[in-house]
């Protein structure tokens, strides 16, 4: 498990959870302007991986 898992506002899974998406998948945020996205554009480049997680309940 990573050490990020304590602290990261997500349920990780303990094994690879790398999903891929061979057609792309295009990244869209409800708030573009929240923190946790750190100033990134808002346009993102079409994505081919992405991490399976689940919401945390604490």
């Amino acid at each position: 498990m990573s050490p990020l898992a304590a602290v990261l506002p997500v349920t990780m899974l303990d094994h690879d959870d790398r999903v891929e998406v061979p057609e792309g998948l295009k990244a869209t945020f409800s708030e573009p302007e929240h923190p946790v996205l750190g100033g990134t554009p808002p346009e993102w480049p079409i994505l081919l991986v992405v991490g399976e997680a689940g919401a945390d309940v604490r």
